[in-house]
């Protein structure tokens, strides 16, 4: 283990203790792989592929119930794009919400917006509705002027755009 990841990896595990959740040798190894893809979207499905090349480390269903059970405590974010399956991203411990995404609608590829410009939003909810917001998800589909060019009028999603993907 490098030293990037193993201070942040005690951090991290310290943190879910906190939190009242027993933290296994099997979670322990996830929370190390969502460390290695911080910064990135990642499914349960890529996940499981990793550690069967390590057989017998983590089974699939440890795989998923311990993504739901971390999204579900808010120590990462669960982000369903399009109608595709869910990706997980590991929050920072002082991200306040979800970061926000932008989905280009052609080649469905995702970038992350890390600003959160929906305090002033929130507030106005409180005030006018008496109701405080405690996290949000918001995605913005559309396209990049750069990327997705109009040449190919076909609705069909695109690969061959320039969009980051998701990874």
């Amino acid at each position: 283990m490098n030293m990037s990841i193993s201070e942040p990896l005690s951090d991290l595990c310290h943190r879910i203790e906190q939190m009242g959740i027993r933290v296994t040798s099997q979670r322990k190894a996830i929370i190390h792989l969502l460390l290695q893809y911080r910064g990135k979207h990642v499914t349960a499905d890529d996940m499981v592929a990793v550690f069967k090349r390590k057989p017998g480390v983590v089974g699939r269903a440890t795989v998923y119930r311990t993504l739901e059970l971390l999204a579900d405590r808010q120590v990462i974010d669960k982000h369903h794009f399009d109608n595709e399956v869910a990706r997980y991203e590991l929050r920072e411990p002082d991200q306040k919400h979800a970061y926000h995404q932008l989905l280009c609608s052609r080649c469905k590829q995702a970038r992350t917006i890390k600003e959160d410009w929906l305090g002033e939003l929130e507030e106005r909810i409180e005030q006018i509705h008496g109701f405080r917001v405690l996290d949000h998800h918001l995605i913005f589909i559309g396209r990049y002027n750069n990327s997705c060019d109009d040449a190919s009028r076909s609705m069909a999603p695109r690969r061959s755009c320039s969009c980051t993907p998701f990874t």
